[in-house]
Formats: C-alpha cells, sequence, structure tokens
C-alpha cells in the first residue's frame, strides 16, 4: 500500500493511497542493483500462477571488473536481499576466467549467502555453448535448500535472461508472457534495449518453441 500526498508551497494536501497488486509480477527496488524482478508470479497455461519468492533475477552486485571499485550493492540493499526476500543462493554466471566477476570468491551478501559460479558465454550460440552449465542450474533448482535465490550475468539480461526463459517455459508460462517477461529488462540500466527479434533469434527460444 502507497501513500502520497501534494505540497506546494506551505499548504499540503490531504494523504491518499493506492494499493498494488500483490499477486502480479513484481519489479523491484534493491539499492544499487539494477534490473531486479521476481521470477515468478505468471499465469500458466492451466490457469495456475507460478510461485513468488523463489527465485529472482538482477544484475551483478559488484563490479565485473577487478579494479578496486569493489561491491556496487549498498548496505540497504542487502538489508532488503537478507531481510524482505531472505536470498539464501546467489548463482553468478559471469565467466570470471576472463575477469568478468571482478575477482569474486564468495557472495557480497556475506557468509550467510551460498555464491555459485557457472561461467557462461554470450557471444555465440548462447543455448549450445553453455550446455553443462544449464545443467548445473537446473540441479541447484532441484534443491529445495537453495531457495529464495537470485539470478545474474552483468546486467541481468542476455545469459539470465536465458535461464529465466528456460524456467517459465518448462512451468507453462505462455510465449506471450516469457516475451513481455524478456522485455522488462528495458526499463532498467541495461545499455542497449533488448528487442522481440533479439530474443527471437536466439538458439533457446527456437529451441523452446519448437
Amino acid at each position: 500500500k502507497y501513500y502520497w500526498t501534494i505540497t506546494v508551497g506551505d499548504k499540503t494536501s490531504q494523504v491518499y493511497d493506492f494499493t498494488t497488486d500483490g499477486t502480479a509480477p513484481r519489479n523491484l527496488y534493491v539499492d544499487g542493483v539494477t534490473n531486479v524482478r521476481d521470477v515468478g508470479g505468471w499465469i500458466t497455461e492451466n490457469g495456475t500462477r507460478t510461485k513468488q519468492g523463489l527465485i529472482y533475477r538482477c544484475a551483478r552486485l559488484n563490479e565485473s571488473v577487478d579494479n578496486g571499485s569493489g561491491v556496487i550493492i549498498t548496505e540497504n540493499g542487502k538489508n532488503i536481499m537478507h531481510n524482505d526476500l531472505g536470498i539464501k543462493t546467489e548463482i553468478d554466471v559471469r565467466r570470471a576466467s576472463k575477469g568478468e566477476t571482478g575477482g569474486l570468491t564468495a557472495s557480497p551478501l556475506g557468509d550467510t549467502v551460498k555464491y555459485l559460479n557457472f561461467p557462461m558465454d554470450h557471444a555465440n550460440d548462447i543455448l549450445n555453448d553453455n550446455k553443462e552449465q544449464i545443467i548445473n542450474f537446473f540441479e541447484t533448482l532441484a534443491n529445495e535448500d537453495n531457495y529464495p535465490m537470485i539470478i545474474h550475468c552483468s546486467v541481468g539480461c542476455d545469459r539470465t535472461g536465458m535461464l529465466v526463459f528456460m524456467v517459465n517455459a518448462l512451468l507453462g508460462v505462455s510465449e506471450e508472457d516469457l516475451i513481455r517477461e524478456y522485455l522488462f529488462s528495458n526499463i532498467a540500466d541495461v545499455g542497449k534495449k533488448r528487442k522481440v527479434e533479439t530474443l527471437k533469434s536466439t538458439a533457446y527460444y527456437q529451441a523452446i518453441t519448437s
């Protein structure tokens, strides 16, 4: 529930309010991190709604280059991740061998959060180049002790997008909503805009739809 007023000079209006839908897909604000949202909340083809509060997607929590700049999620952001979302596992699909993880060996959220690095390539065939890591990812999903979890790459669009697309597709989310979920990244600070045509050209989209 949100409350708002209007103030002009020394005059302030009455307090108004509105309530958002608690079951719809949720885009979240976590200080220091962009492109954060709950993967759940979508209606499946059999009419059920996918569970929320289990898997979150986001951009990186620390700089991708090990130049001393380090962690970018703020203390307030960490508090949200811990106390509001209850994160137990961080899945980072950036490539340590390419310097993308900024030298990270543990989660910036602290020792209570399991840090897993499944390095994935994004330059060529994102599906077939990452088969081993995709298997590792789904094995992680199969362990209930890992929830709630966050998944991220650098800006949380492409490699992260593929994994989330596959999860929701397997759960029975409609193609229209799979595309809509993908395009939500465009309201975040992710550099270039992602287009439907780009998604439909990927090997994972073609594999799922076939």
